[in-house]
């Protein structure tokens, strides 16, 4: 799995990309954006979540 410090380096990046949005004129755009860029903070949270109970307990199989 991948290190755990580069997934929050990725995740500080999109909250960085998500803090930008503020800039976006079109209401629309920056609502999608947003909607965007918020699902792909949570998938990364729930990726380093899954990875850090994988190194705690790697003979456990998770179903996703």
């Amino acid at each position: 799995m991948s290190d755990a410090g580069e997934i929050e380096i990725f995740q500080r990046w999109l909250q960085s990309r998500l803090a930008a949005t503020q800039h976006i004129e079109d209401p629309v755009e920056r609502d999608r954006r947003r909607t965007h860029i918020e699902s792909a903070i949570s998938e990364a949270i729930f990726f380093r979540e899954l990875s850090l109970i994988h190194i705690s307990e790697p003979t456990r199989r998770y179903a996703i």
